[in-house]
């Protein structure tokens, strides 16, 4: 599957996932199980308004100690069925569990989903063993031994060949096979033979018809075609009168035959998402059904058929054009899921009281604005979703549903939840995200059960310290509030294990001790360390931050620097301009006699020092911008943008150096118009200090004043940051970091270790904790590390041979005392800050990017059904493609086809170019080859790494068009990602092409990209509406477990809701 070589390691797969391992960070191909219509990508690192992973879907290389538990379960209980599959426990196992094993008694095994890629011949030990189901499992072959399986009845397994499997397969009473993915444009008539065939899954293939052999296949009891492209139905299919299950999803029918209606055994029909115009009144003859799909069917009414099928126990009708429902619908008491998502319903019939059975009522998206009264008669409701709508209040009657387990009220208009919200003590998951709540109920302290609670996107100010009381909550979504403080309860929920709190002014904690990751997850464990040391160490406040001067090369920034120290600083006209990043200390009395620390940061401003800033302009602090009016060269937008997108938006001030009084204008109202941390523009003329006295003044009003300032920590940690401070080395050994903070208090590694983290991200020190090399080194003085960088960017041997560098040259570079016994460190230091990459195969040679050639190489490219992505930037910063070249450098073609601002990349045939145009602000993705769409998502996936390293990064992901004159062009028209999703969740399937004037299929347009359901951050980051993902996936997690109950019979209710939530998901 992958080269050994490859930085992109595959974990596990399986028909349904595909979950890599990519520098270290991971991210999943995910399909629906049963199938659906889309694919899933799960990214980690997080969505933006993030998603709350459950913390057993993990891939483990030894078992799962939750496997591991239901093995032992069934051991001791005796269990004569087991399902371990992955849509079951959440969890991939790339191996069969030899505990496994020794389970005599098993009768039934599930293994659905796995990425187990061998069956060991030790499972012939399950001697009374009769149905094992491998659907999903990619095995390369069925192993031998199963013939050997004398008891074996039942086989469920994947075939990916257009060969059929070994002939002793048909020894089998019951065959279930799956072809799902296996691009069959036709099926094999080998199948024929295959008498013992119950159930033959073919979706999401490209077959356009179906045979009329098919109809031999008389013992079939499930056929699913869904997703595929078939127009019409062949006649002789009447003959599988033994089907209780019929999958016709996204099928492209226009129209259901009449002969359908002789299937009268089923149970199971789901024919959503097609272009249905009508149903046929025959389908009230389906009288056994308990299920149906009608979903995406185009329905603006029902038809009184329905009331015929008294059986039915879920129905779904989400995402049509239905404004009413009959009070009839009422009359099959039966149901117990029913699903109303996306309508257009603006109220519900008082008959619907009547449903007393239903345990799961969806009501998402659709125009509510009250609810009814009726709706707390329904006693059994374990699931009410009504996100979407348009509440402004809810009934208090709505507490005495208090079977709910999942309770959804997002995206409403709700300013307050009802006072006796705590009465619903079942409840596990509740969501309250995007709405307008200021304060939370008393009542919710009364939730113990409550595991996931999403509060994300509200005006909450201030939160009750009662949340401390929740000890069942694991997941919490605080984000897009205005929390300016923690409450130290929240230290108490011992099972927090995801915390996110994106986008709130919070002082308390210090966000360096939160460690919030770009998309907002905190590190929980500093988190409760911080209040438990607090207590234990007492607490001292901090008045320290960081000044960074920037500006062009020769601007005065250094002058400035010296004169800020010292006013009396005379001018050296021979003064050399800095050198990377220079690194001073200055202090001055607050007005309360408080001593205020500055750390004075003096950037290097040659052009190339630009791509290595994003490394030190860190948030929460103080940005000083110098241009020299004499010159008049400064970029105002390009500094004011590059604080703004490193920073957070931290404050800026523009300071006019006006060399022999030159004075030159800026149009200081329409930066402030555009960047709304530029705080003011002051003058002086360095040589004679006229202006220096105001500008002294308004950088320490504005120093002082960030909002960190005065942060309580804890006494222990100030006291060691001081003596750290006082220490003139350079670095220490990890193991003189750790006996220091032994004398000054530290009795526990993981408060040692939280210090130098946090003195890391406020960029006083530098510890990398995660780097195996780096992590026993704490270096006490970054400009340190910052001058051995630069000394190699800037030495001319390496500029000459355009960024390639040997050890042999670092030993020469490096050669003083200082930097001498450190080297390898140092190198290292270079590869974490991305700056540069060894050469594969080139053992000990390296190259930095932002030294290569400007000139593009000439190279063969075959411009033939080419995948072209592009991304377009409302500001492109420096470095993106720098970057991106050190993460792809192991498939750069040749180590030979990359210059500065561009790449040719190749895998498993598969070529792809990479090209950034700064001054269109535009980098550009071209693939060709054989396998192009995988070879694009891993490109997307990197790129979509990079984008989230910047903050507010605004971006457009284009996407180019299929039409007939637009398909194969290197020139077609290109739509925006963000607007296609938009017009999907509008219900508008069809958009325009700007060249040819055809109608295209907006559906078409994002598969022929990324195969049927691709969707990185990159597609749709700038609109935000797809990223609230956690209290669903807690859901599903539930719904998993409760399936797990049920063994290999799992209702089918419970089977449409998990595909429905993983549909969602997307």
């Amino acid at each position: 599957m992958m080269s050994t070589q490859s930085p992109y390691l595959p974990i596990s797969s399986s028909p349904y996932s595909l979950h890599l391992l990519v520098n270290q960070a991971e991210f999943r191909v995910q399909y629906p199980y049963p199938p659906r219509r889309q694919i899933l990508l799960i990214l980690t690192p997080r969505p933006l308004c993030p998603s709350f992973k459950s913390p057993a879907e993990v891939t483990m290389s030894q078992t799962h100690p939750h496997i591991l538990r239901r093995i032992q379960e069934a051991k001791d209980k005796k269990l004569e069925t087991l399902d371990l599959s992955y849509r079951t426990t959440g969890i991939k196992l790339s191996q069969v569990p030899p505990e496994l094993c020794e389970l005599n008694q098993l009768k039934q095994l599930d293994l659905r989903g796995q990425a187990v890629a061998v069956l060991p011949e030790a499972m012939l030990s399950l001697q009374n063993l009769t149905h094992l189901d491998l659907r999903g499992v990619a095995l390369a072959s069925l192993p031998n031994w199963l013939k050997k399986a004398k008891s074996l009845n039942s086989l469920g397994f994947w075939w990916r060949k257009p060969t059929p499997p070994a002939e002793w397969v048909q020894k089998f009473g019951c065959l279930q096979l799956e072809f799902y993915g296996t691009y069959l444009t036709s099926l094999p008539n080998w199948l024929i033979q295959l008498n013992n065939l119950i159930s033959l899954d073919l979706h999401g293939n490209g077959l356009t018809e179906l045979p009329n052999w098919l109809a031999q296949l008389t013992n079939l009891t499930s056929l699913s075609i869904s997703n595929n492209k078939i127009t019409s139905l062949p006649d002789g299919l009447a003959q599988l009168i033994n089907l209780t299950a019929l999958e016709l999803r996204a099928t492209n029918l226009i129209t259901l035959p009449d002969w359908l209606v002789q299937l009268t055994n089923l149970t199971s029909f789901s024919i959503s998402n097609n272009n249905l115009t009508s149903l046929p009144t025959w389908m009230g003859q389906f009288t056994n059904l308990t299920h149906l799909d009608l979903s995406g069917t185009n329905l603006t009414g029902l038809s009184d058929w329905l009331i015929q099928l008294t059986s039915l126990t879920s129905l779904d009708l989400s995402y049509n054009y239905i404004t009413t429902l009959p009070s009839w619908l009422a009359e099959l008491h039966s149901l117990t899921v029913l699903d109303l998502r996306g309508n257009k319903l603006t109220a519900l019939p008082n008959e619907f009281a009547q449903l007393i059975n239903l345990t799961s009522l969806h009501l998402s998206y659709n125009s509510l604005t009250t609810l009814p009264l009726w709706l707390a008669e329904l006693h059994s409701l374990t699931v009410l979703d009504l996100r979407g709508n348009k509440l402004i209040k809810l009934p208090n009657e709505l507490t005495q549903l208090t079977n709910l387990i999942n309770l959804d009220l997002s995206n409403n208009k709700l300013v307050v939840l009802p006072s006796k919200l705590g009465q619903l003590t079942n409840l596990t998951n509740l969501d309250v995200s995007r709405n307008k709540l200021i304060i939370l109920p008393d009542g919710l302290r009364n939730l113990t059960n409550l595991t996931a609670l999403d509060l994300c996107r509200n005006e909450l100010i201030i939160l009750p310290n009662e949340l401390g009381q929740l000890n069942s909550l694991t997941a919490l979504n605080l984000s897009y509030n205005s929390l300016t403080a923690l409450p130290d309860g929240l230290g108490q929920l011992i099972n927090l294990k995801a915390l996110y709190l994106y986008e709130n002014p919070i002082l308390t904690p210090p966000l360096e001790v939160l460690g919030l990751d770009s998309w907002g997850k905190a590190n929980v464990e500093n988190f409760r360390n911080y209040f438990r040391q607090l207590q234990e160490a007492g607490v001292e406040n901090l008045y320290e931050a960081k000044l960074l001067i920037i500006g062009e090369a020769g601007a005065g920034k250094t002058t400035l620097v010296n004169k800020i120290i010292n006013s009396k600083y005379q001018l050296d006209q021979h003064l050399a301009s800095t050198e990377g990043i220079d690194v001073v200390k200055w202090s001055f009395d607050m007005t309360d006699g408080q001593i205020f620390r500055v750390n004075i940061w003096d950037f290097g401003g040659q052009e190339i020092y630009h791509a290595t800033h994003q490394f030190f302009l860190t948030k929460r602090s103080l940005y000083v911008l110098v241009a020299d009016m004499r010159k008049e060269d400064t970029d105002f937008h390009y500094w004011l943008n590059v604080v703004s997108l490193l920073s957070n938006n931290s404050p800026l001030l523009i300071i006019k150096n006006e060399k022999q009084n030159r004075q030159f204008e800026i149009n200081e109202p329409q930066l402030r118009g555009q960047f709304s941390h530029f705080k003011a523009t002051l003058a002086t003329n360095l040589a004679n200090n006229r202006g220096l006295a105001p500008i002294v003044d308004n950088i320490k009003h504005y120093i002082s004043h960030l909002s960190h300032v005065g942060d309580a920590l804890p006494k222990t940690w100030v006291n060691v940051r001081q003596a750290l401070e006082r220490d003139p080395r350079p670095y220490i050994s990890l193991d003189t970091y750790l006996e220091l903070c032994r004398q000054h208090g530290f009795k526990r590694l993981e408060d040692k270790l939280q210090l130098s983290d946090y003195l890391h991200d406020l960029g006083i020190c530098l510890h990398f904790q995660s780097d195996p090399l780096l992590k026993q080194t704490v270096i006490l003085k970054p400009q340190w590390g910052t001058d051995a960088v630069y000394r190699v960017l800037d030495n001319d041997q390496v500029i000459n041979n355009f960024g390639r560098f040997t050890l042999d040259d670092l030993a020469a570079i490096w050669h003083e005392e200082a930097y001498a016994r450190k080297r390898d460190e140092l190198l290292r230091l270079m590869i974490n800050f991305q700056l540069c990459y060894e050469i594969p195969n080139s053992r000990g040679a390296y190259i930095a990017p932002q030294l290569l050639t400007k000139i593009q190489p000439t190279y063969p490219w075959d411009e033939t059904d080419n995948l072209i992505l592009r991304y377009t930037y409302d500001f492109m910063p420096k470095g993106i493609l720098l970057r991106f070249f050190v993460a792809m450098h192991p498939f750069i073609a040749d180590q030979a086809q990359v210059w500065r601002s561009g790449v040719v990349l190749v895998k498993d045939e598969t070529q792809a170019e990479v090209i950034e145009t700064y001054g269109r602000r535009e980098i550009r993705i071209r693939v060709a080859g054989r396998h192009k769409r995988d070879f694009l998502t891993i490109i997307a996936h990197e790129m979509d790494k990079i984008h989230r390293s910047f903050n507010r990064l605004k971006y457009q992901t284009l996407i180019p068009c299929n039409c007939d004159q637009c398909r194969g062009s290197q020139d077609p028209h290109f739509y925006d990602y963000d607007r296609l999703r938009t017009r999907l969740a509008n219900q508008r399937y069809e958009v325009e092409c700007d060249k040819s004037y055809q109608m295209v299929n907006v559906r078409s347009l994002i598969d022929d990209v990324t195969g049927g359901g691709y969707r990185p951050d990159s597609f749709g980051h700038s609109s935000g509406e797809d990223r609230i993902r956690n209290i669903k996936q807690r859901r599903l997690q539930h719904l998993k477990e409760k399936a797990a109950q049920y063994g290999l019979s799992v209702p089918s209710e419970i089977v449409m809701e998990i595909d429905d939530l993983e549909d969602e998901l997307k």
